[in-house]
């Protein structure tokens, strides 16, 4: 926010909710137990490329993990499978009698 970075979009998910959602097989894609902020940009094309290379080189200043971006249609909505599967994941994993608490930090 502070380098002027117009963010669409921010989801925070911890190493707990990776784990769970690779262990309920619900995305395509396994994922890097590790925390992992994923990012959505609007605006020109030039414009978001431009945001990539900034939020990249801020991540990397962060000492930050891998930095995935998606190209396409079908790579955003992989990357994205896991901040909308974490839900369900979670409550397809749960037993019998437990309860799930879903917060939003914004």
């Amino acid at each position: 926010m502070r380098a002027g970075v117009p963010v669409a979009c921010m989801e925070i998910m911890d190493d707990v909710q990776m784990d769970v959602v690779n262990r309920s097989g619900s995305t395509k894609k396994k994922w890097k137990v590790a925390p992992t902020m994923f990012f959505k940009f609007s605006g020109t094309k030039a414009g978001v490329q431009e945001n990539i290379k900034l939020v990249k080189a801020i991540s990397k200043e962060h000492k930050s993990g891998n930095f995935e971006f998606a190209s396409g249609a079908e790579e955003q909505r992989e990357l994205w499978s896991a901040r909308k599967e974490a839900l369900w994941s979670m409550m397809a994993l749960r037993k019998e009698g437990d309860e799930v608490w879903s917060t939003d930090v914004a």
